[in-house]
């Protein structure tokens, strides 16, 4: 202590002795050069409540353990040790992670071996060490400048550490690089100290009790042994008991440590023709298989599940009214999904001279409006939204921002095409590229699940009594990839409130849930919606004159755009994915569109619509919103959706396009509340509560 801190820094600090009143102790004060201060107390001879006891009792005044000075707890009252990190989102409580004792506590015995057996589920593992009764008040970390943490693989290459509280060591953390599926022994040698053993043990002393030993020098390594993992670890995943190898783990292993499989890989991607890919990915939809989740009871530790979605503030109407709805119901309502957080990527286009959208019907509002992204970044400030201010990173999703995406491993002639493109204002390119940028943010933010581009007019629906987190805990560790299906509103009112996530009630079942054979009621069904679209689409498109390089509509051709077959879903039907960051980063998935990842279709799975599900408020605010997207979304060519592309030409025309489409192909009229009844009752369409 200097001299200003003698006479104040132990006021207040003070040892505790806790024995029944009227027991007689002897405290022990010793000093030495090798092993400090030391302070315990025993029973008194003559006393019948228990045998001798040793408590050493911390003596270090800072509240902050310098790395030159050893803890002084006994060996009984920190065994066993076990590991934490991400793996186990640092839970001191998670089963199979406890590290066994090699040699029994004497004075004979100078070091405390103790060891755990895993598999390496990633090349990196990394982890501290903690006293499994103390919990993070006495930990283990590495020294500082200690070849970063990275172990050796013997003795001779250990790492010498260092004991702290629950204040010491952040950041601080072993590491064990290995190939994926090598099976490793930790091993922990901890020196057993006792300055006064040998002079205790001469006298006769400690008989058949343990004697005053703690933990002094500490050695840190492992050994790569064939032996059976007690538990398989990765850098954001746990198996405990540990799955046995599958088939899809050799492949990974093939891919990751073989140079010529991993080239052979690669060039396989890269060749694929681009009609291949996507006709691979229309079978995908049909033929994935539907995951039947096994939530514990209790739940099993949430997963950290993000979104990220782009926004474009201005093409909502009440946007930031909207948006605050979206934000509170996925992180905070008390039955919504609870994300872990939300990457917000603000992105607003531009049009002629300068203006926000291009020239046309509806531009002179849209100029009209302030700027929602800044109103956004000032709400999130505010005293309003203080609950949600952690959780919520807004970014810039522009096409100059989004080329910053890392150059991955698509092929290089698609991934120039991506990047032209999203320069150029696609905005499907450049959500591509914002995944690729959202993907590497979630795993610095130890996000487990990522689920891609959920739009700002959606909403995540778990089953009842669950959250997201819970349900993607118990999905296999096999599985990367989850589409959760979706579900279209139908249209009950012409022009709803500007809030649609408070008012659209009724929506239409995903076919992909219908499966390959409806009955045919539920044919019927599905043929009203379409036929009603297809009907309004076709008179709509008659008149008219298609975009350069776009194709004749109608009309000229006598051949109708739209069959009753393919007007039932006038949105996407296929759903959203979401994937699993830490398999995504370690293989460098890419975005196959805005919704696929490069995977293996064996590491692909759906979602019981019944456990999770997607509900789309497509085109829901009424002839105004329509304006006011596709006055943002003249220019797009990559999103060939027939029922958008034909908005897309109807708001270049002006007139009333739009409205007269809206009203007599989307709404429904007075006339169908006994048509809406019957397909309730036929499960053509599912009803939600107001979330």
């Amino acid at each position: 202590l200097t001299r200003d801190e003698k006479d104040t820094a132990a006021h207040g600090r003070n040892f505790h002795l806790r024995e029944p009143p009227g027991t007689s102790v002897v405290i022990t004060v010793t000093a030495s050069t090798s092993s400090g201060v030391q302070v315990w107390y025993t029973l008194a001879a003559g006393t019948n409540i228990t045998p001798v006891q040793y408590h050493l009792l911390p003596l270090v005044l800072s509240r902050r353990l310098s790395e030159d000075v050893q803890d002084w707890h006994l060996f009984r009252e920190v065994e066993p040790l076990r590991v934490v990190g991400k793996f186990c989102s640092w839970k001191a409580d998670q089963d199979g992670l406890t590290l066994s004792l090699q040699e029994p506590l004497d004075c004979k015995h100078r070091w405390r071996k103790h060891q755990l057996s895993f598999r390496m589920r990633s090349n990196e593992v990394k982890f501290q060490i903690i006293s499994d009764k103390l919990g993070f008040q006495w930990r283990i970390f590495p020294r500082r400048n200690q070849r970063s943490g990275v172990l050796g693989a013997s003795d001779e290459e250990s790492i010498i550490a260092v004991i702290g509280h629950k204040s010491d060591g952040h950041g601080r953390c072993f590491k064990v690089r290995e190939p994926f599926l090598t099976i490793v022994t930790l091993c922990v040698w901890v020196e057993a100290v006792c300055s006064d053993c040998e002079q205790e043990e001469a006298s006769g002393g400690f008989p058949g009790m343990e004697p005053p030993m703690t933990a002094g020098n500490i050695r840190v390594f492992y050994t790569i042994q064939d032996a059976d993992p007690q538990v398989a670890i990765g850098r954001h995943e746990l198996q405990y008991p540990p799955g046995p190898v599958s088939s899809l783990d050799r492949t990974i292993l093939e891919i990751m440590t073989n140079p010529d499989a991993r080239r052979r890989f690669f060039v396989l991607q890269q060749n694929l023709p681009l009609v291949r890919a996507l006709n691979g990915l229309v079978e995908r939809q049909t033929k994935t298989p539907v995951l039947e989740l096994a939530i514990a009871e209790p739940p099993l530790r949430a997963a950290r599940v993000a979104v990220m979605l782009m926004l474009r503030p201005r093409t909502l109407t009440n946007g930031l009214e909207v948006f605050r709805t979206y934000l509170r119901y996925h992180l905070l309502a008390r039955h919504g999904p609870r994300f872990a957080h939300v990457f917000v990527f603000i992105d607003e286009p531009t049009g002629p001279e300068g203006s926000s959208v291009p020239a046309g019907d509806g531009a002179d509002r849209l100029n009209e409006e302030e700027d929602e992204n800044e109103h956004l970044a000032q709400w999130l400030d505010s005293a309003d939204a203080r609950d949600l201010r952690s959780l919520v990173t807004l970014l810039d999703g522009s096409g100059p921002a989004s080329a910053a995406a890392p150059p991955g491993r698509r092929p290089s002639d698609l991934d120039a095409k991506v990047r032209a493109a999203a320069a150029a204002g696609e905005i499907l390119a450049k959500q591509m590229l914002n995944m690729e940028r959202c993907l590497a943010l979630a795993e610095a933010q130890d996000i487990d699940w990522l689920l891609c581009n959920l739009d700002a007019d959606e909403a995540f629906l778990c089953a009842k009594g669950h959250v997201v987190g819970e349900l993607f805990a118990a999905v296999a560790p096999a599985i990367w990839q989850l589409q959760v299906l979706n579900h279209e509103a139908a249209h009950e009112e012409p022009e709803p409130s500007a809030d649609f996530f408070l008012n659209c009630t009724l929506f239409k079942r995903s076919q992909l849930q219908l499966g390959e054979s409806p009955t045919d009621e539920q044919r019927r069904c599905m043929t009203f919606w379409g036929a009603r679209t297809a009907v309004a689409a076709n008179a709509a498109a008659a008149a008219v004159t298609p975009r350069k390089g776009e194709g004749v509509l109608a009309g000229g051709s006598g051949r109708a755009i739209f069959r009753p077959t393919e007007g039932y879903f006038t949105g996407y039907f296929n759903g959203k994915y979401a994937v699993r960051v830490a398999a995504c980063r370690e293989v460098g998935a890419y975005p196959e569109d805005i919704r696929c990842w490069s995977v293996p279709d064996a590491a692909v799975a759906r979602l019981d619509p019944e456990e999770a599900c997607i509900l789309h408020y497509h085109n829901c605010q009424g002839a105004a919103g329509l304006l006011r997207k596709y006055g943002a979304r003249t220019e797009e060519r990559w999103n060939n959706t027939k029922f958008h592309s034909l908005c897309q030409q109807l708001y270049a025309a002006g007139c009333n396009a739009l409205d007269g489409l809206l009203k007599t192909g989307l709404v429904l009229s007075d006339d169908d509340g006994g048509e809406v009844a019957a397909q309730l009752t036929a499960g053509g369409v599912v009803g939600a509560t107001k979330q």
